[in-house]
């Protein structure tokens, strides 16, 4: 890896990634403030189907149902997003050669680049729960802490699959493509919900990395599968080859 281009990434996508942490958080700060408001109603209803009625109306219940789908569907957007761009926008951009005139193998480039996506998707999810935490502390709830850091140690590593899977799309790509980043996240989502909401349809978890850190699971104490741990891995691991053989052989625009 190297330290210069991995430093110059992180510099060039620092503020898109304080304004998307930001903007995560305090949505979700806001629907924690006002927690207090709605617990009588939460109570009433289950929103989601593998909580228990009787957990719906804690703060526990109420985190996961809101503040789990917020921090899901805004870290995976940020990630594919992230990601898909970082090695197409050289072409995009016209600068492959100026790139390639340092003394760097594509290799060096790819790993390089993957490592600043990374390190991006690390702060985001570390000012996102930070922030969430002292809402919480706000509000003077009890918030199960273990299962807090579970929920947010397993979403950070659903980003990091996105990351991994968006990274390797965009090795095919000669142009900047966001569109389809935002469209993988939204199908990711879809498919993990109509798997828990169809029984029939189990198995879509599995073409999911959402599978395994639903906020719902998690702060009701239902174990986390090793299956989708496994599968996560295998396709994470897949994913980063087929970036690395794709990029290293291809035809690159100036």
């Amino acid at each position: 890896m190297n330290l210069t281009i991995i430093g110059n990434e992180i510099k060039n996508t620092f503020k898109t990634m304080l304004v998307w942490a930001l903007s995560a958080g305090l949505t979700g700060l806001l629907v924690i403030v006002v927690f207090e408001s709605l617990k009588g109603d939460m109570d009433k209803i289950s929103l989601v189907p593998t909580l228990p009625m009787g957990t719906v109306g804690s703060i526990a219940g109420y985190y996961a149902t809101e503040v789990g789908t917020i921090h899901a569907l805004a870290s995976s957007m940020f990630a594919a997003i992230l990601s898909i761009t970082m090695l197409s926008k050289e072409e995009d951009g016209h600068t492959t050669d100026f790139l390639f005139a340092f003394p760097v193998s594509r290799i060096t480039v790819v790993f390089s680049k993957l490592a600043a996506a990374l390190a991006d998707i690390i702060i985001f999810n570390l000012i996102c729960s930070g922030i969430y935490l002292a809402g919480v502390r706000y509000t003077g709830e009890e918030l199960p802490m273990k299962e807090f850091f579970i929920y947010h140690g397993l979403s950070l590593l659903m980003n990091i699959i996105i990351v991994f899977i968006c990274f390797a799309v965009s090795a095919f790509l000669k142009s900047n493509k966001a569109g389809i980043g935002i469209g993988l996240a939204l199908a990711f989502y879809a498919l993990d919900m109509t798997a828990r909401i169809t029984p029939d349809a189990e198995k879509l978890m599995y073409l999911t990395p959402m599978s395994f850190c639903n906020a719902a699971d998690i702060f009701s104490n239902e174990p986390v599968r090793s299956s989708f741990l496994i599968t996560g891995g295998a396709v994470a691991l897949t994913a980063l080859i087929t970036a690395v053989c794709v990029y290293k052989r291809r035809d690159l625009a100036a």
